[in-house]
């Protein structure tokens, strides 16, 4: 591919978008040329992440911005060698298989999760309620770790942390919503049953609550991904 692709951080530029910096829907709309700005940035490495919401119609945007869209104005960048786009929005997947071939460019796509919602939930050493995903990104970032022990750091061995990172939460998050959802589904049998022994037609709080937990019951399937394994591999952080 590229004849250097070593990312030097003091040549990159990177463009953190929130739903703010992308333009929201709500009331303070704000107008962000995000594609124009990719498509003119004069930098060796680029790193675009996306932390905001996103759907079938790509991410969140006053008007959504495309797989296609996006992809075309990466290409049309003109200085940048090495492309990283990491995607933390549901429905990150739509942009998985694209031709990211570019015989002037490594253009590499992460994806938190596939077709499907992105979780984000109250993380060990963060005050906030955090993208899972994105919170394993900057802590690779803060501590790269060389998980294929070649000797760097390189996009693969990102792309291999978050993913562990990502499903070590979310197996955690499942067993403790089945364990929940056990619960739930006990206390209503209970209940149910003591109900009916007393011969009453109305439905107790207690039941209601179970059912409730039942109702809102969610496997958080997550997969992260990604796009253009081999740039991945030769695209290393110094």
């Amino acid at each position: 591919m590229t004849p250097s692709a070593r990312i030097h951080t003091g040549r990159m530029q990177i463009f953190f978008g929130g739903s703010a910096a992308f333009g929201t829907r709500g009331q303070h709309v704000v107008d962000f040329p995000l594609i124009s700005v990719i498509e003119n940035a004069e930098c060796d490495s680029l790193f675009i992440v996306s932390s905001c919401h996103g759907s079938m119609d790509g991410i969140d945007s006053v008007t959504p911005i495309k797989p296609f869209s996006l992809n075309k104005a990466l290409k049309n960048n003109k200085y940048a060698k090495n492309i990283l786009v990491f995607l933390g929005q549901c429905y990150a997947g739509i942009f998985n298989f694209m031709d990211v071939r570019d015989n002037e460019k490594n253009i590499v796509y992460i994806g938190a999760t596939d077709i499907n919602t992105s979780f984000s939930c109250m993380l060990s050493g963060c005050g906030w309620v955090a993208n899972i995903s994105v919170f394993a990104l900057f802590k690779w970032i803060e501590s790269p770790r060389d998980i294929d022990g070649d000797g760097v750091y390189s996009i693969t061995d990102l792309y291999k942390f978050v993913s562990c990172f990502t499903n070590s939460i979310t197996n955690e998050i499942e067993k403790i919503q089945t364990s929940h959802l056990i619960d739930a589904s006990v206390s209503l049998k209970l209940e149910e049953a003591r109900i009916s022994s007393l011969g009453s037609p109305l439905m107790s709080q207690i039941a209601k609550d179970a059912v409730e937990v039942i109702k809102n019951y969610v496997v958080p399937h997550q997969k992260t991904w990604m796009l253009n394994a081999i740039a991945a591999g030769n695209m290393n952080l110094e």
